[in-house]
C-alpha cells in the first residue's frame, strides 16, 4: 500500500518537474519570438528609411552642397518625414552605391526607348532636350509596322509608353548634377547592352522601323 503511494508520488513530481520544465521552453520560446518581431519592426524601419533615401537622395546630394546634414534632416522633419541623421550622412559618405542603384532602376526604361530610337542609353539619359523632343514630336514615334512575328504591337507599344513616362517622371526630373554624377558612377555602355534579356531586347528592337 505504502509502496503504491510511493511510487505514485514519484510519477507526480516528475509530472510536476516535465510541466515546468515544458513552461520554462515555452516562455523562452515566446521571449524569443518577442524579440524577432520587435528586431523585424526594427528592420522594417530601416527599410523604409532605406527606400526614403533611395528617392530622396538625388535632392538631398543637391541641398549637402549647402546644407550640413543636421540641418537637411531638420528640414525634412519639418515636413513630417522622418530620416536619422546617420542615415544622411551615410548616404553622402558613400553616394556611388545610391548612384548605381538609382541608375539601375532607370535603366530598364532607358534600354526600350534608346534601342526603340537608335540611340546610346548615355546619349539619351544625358539630354533631357533630345527626350523630349522625340517624346512630343509624333513624327519621330517608332513605327510599330516593322515588328517581329507574333509579337503584339499594342504590348510593345505600351512598354515604349511606360518606358516614356518612366525616364519623365524618375529621370528627368533630377537637378542635372545629380544626372550628371549619377552617369560618372554608371557601368560602360559594353556593359548595359550585355545585360539586356533574351526577350526584352526583341520587345524593344521590334519598336525600331528597318
Amino acid at each position: 500500500m505504502f509502496y503504491v503511494l510511493f511510487v505514485y508520488y514519484d510519477i507526480d513530481k516528475r509530472y510536476i518537474r516535465c510541466i515546468l520544465e515544458s513552461s520554462e521552453i515555452m516562455n523562452a520560446i515566446k521571449e524569443l519570438g518577442a524579440k524577432l518581431v520587435q528586431d523585424s519592426k526594427l528592420n522594417d524601419e530601416l527599410c523604409t528609411q532605406r527606400r526614403l533615401i533611395f528617392h530622396l537622395f538625388p535632392f538631398i546630394y543637391e541641398a549637402s552642397k549647402r546644407m550640413s546634414s543636421r540641418a537637411i534632416v531638420r528640414w525634412l522633419d519639418a515636413y513630417g518625414t522622418k530620416v536619422s541623421l546617420a542615415t544622411v550622412a551615410k548616404a553622402l559618405r558613400n553616394p556611388k552605391d545610391y548612384w548605381q542603384e538609382i541608375y539601375e532602376d532607370i535603366e530598364p526604361a532607358a534600354l526600350i526607348f534608346a534601342e526603340a530610337h537608335d540611340l546610346e542609353v548615355r546619349t539619351l539619359l544625358a539630354d533631357q532636350e533630345l527626350f523630349f523632343n522625340l517624346v512630343h514630336d509624333k513624327n519621330t514615334f517608332p513605327s510599330m509596322e516593322s515588328r517581329q512575328p507574333r509579337q503584339n504591337p499594342q504590348v510593345l507599344y505600351d512598354q515604349y509608353l511606360d518606358a516614356c513616362s518612366k525616364l519623365q517622371q524618375d529621370w528627368f526630373c533630377l537637378p542635372p548634377a545629380s544626372i550628371e554624377a549619377c552617369l560618372a558612377s554608371a557601368p560602360d555602355e559594353d556593359d548595359l547592352s550585355s545585360q539586356l534579356g533574351a526577350e526584352s531586347k526583341p520587345a524593344a528592337l521590334a519598336l525600331i522601323p528597318e
